[in-house]
């Protein structure tokens, strides 16, 4: 599995990545453009990724504007909906308006800071991107 954390606190971004490292490779940017040009990068390179653990509230470009994005992209290399990234918002705010903007920009998960690990296991498990049986050590 390859996953894109997008998130300007570098600490929880850590965080997140040690929760994943034992399910694959994760890449860590702290801004919604450095978001969308890792994105074209792998892409290009054939090494897409499979899920983009995406912060709402960041400088730059903020996470709605940067999914949004990513969409388009999809939309223009012609990437069938079933191959498409996995997005999974974090973010601090359980605000309605945050959630429902979410959904319509076509998120795959949404998780509520501070991120916890069995929440974490549980929403890659529902989009399929670990098996069921992938309990371990890091997800007590």
């Amino acid at each position: 599995m390859r996953a894109l954390i997008v998130d300007d606190d570098t600490i929880g971004s850590r965080v997140l990545a040690k929760f994943l490292s034992p399910y694959g490779q994760c890449d860590l940017v702290t801004d919604g453009l450095e978001a969308i040009n890792a994105f074209v990068l792998a892409s290009t390179e054939k090494r897409p990724y499979d899920v983009v653990f995406l912060d709402i509230m960041m400088p730059v470009m903020d996470g709605h504007e940067t999914l949004r994005m990513i969409r388009q992209l999809e939309d223009k290399y012609c990437i069938a909906e079933r191959n498409r990234v996995k997005v999974i918002m974090i973010t601090g705010s359980s605000e309605r308006d945050h959630i429902i903007r979410a959904a319509v920009d076509k998120c795959s998960a949404y998780l509520v800071k501070p991120v916890q690990k069995g929440k974490v296991l549980e929403k890659l498990k529902t989009l399929g991107l670990v098996p069921d049986d992938s309990e371990n050590g890091w997800f007590d």
